[in-house]
This record gives structure tokens, C-alpha cells and sequence, in this order.
């Protein structure tokens, strides 16, 4: 989760995609398993109360309702 820190260091909104690759050290097939939900291993409503990050999801639908109300389109990279 240095990413995390990093927002934190940097006081920025942490913004982050729910589906995770799951490696194959972790896994029955050894294999890396690809979409995997991060809320199934991580505490994400804990990291939501202790700090700023919100899913992708979320942020996007935010953005897109951001841009209507300024009659602006901003892009937003992944």
C-alpha cells in the first residue's frame, strides 16, 4: 500500500480500482488470478474513515456529474 502513503504525503485523494490480480504466490493453482475483489482482503471502508481514497467507480460517476454542472470536459487518465 505505498501508494497510500504516497497520497497521504502528498494530501491527494487516493483513487483506486476494487479489482486486484491476485498472485500466485497466494493462490491453490499457482497461478495469478486476475479481478479479484480488493474489499475481500482489505478493510476499505477502515481506509475510507482513516483516509482520502474512494474507488474508481465512484470517482468517475462524481467527475462526469463535475463536468455537466461547469459545461467543461476535463479528461481523467488511468
Amino acid at each position: 500500500m505505498c501508494v497510500l502513503g504516497e497520497a497521504r504525503f502528498l494530501n491527494r485523494t487516493f483513487v483506486m480500482d476494487l479489482s486486484v490480480c491476485l498472485s500466485s504466490t497466494y493462490t491453490q493453482t499457482h497461478k495469478d488470478e486476475e479481478g479479484k475483489d480488493f474489499r475481500l482482503y482489505f478493510d476499505f471502508e477502515h481506509l475510507k474513515e482513516t483516509s482520502s481514497n474512494v474507488e474508481e467507480g465512484e470517482f468517475l460517476r462524481d467527475w462526469k456529474k463535475w463536468n455537466r454542472s461547469h459545461n467543461t470536459k476535463i479528461p481523467v487518465r488511468k
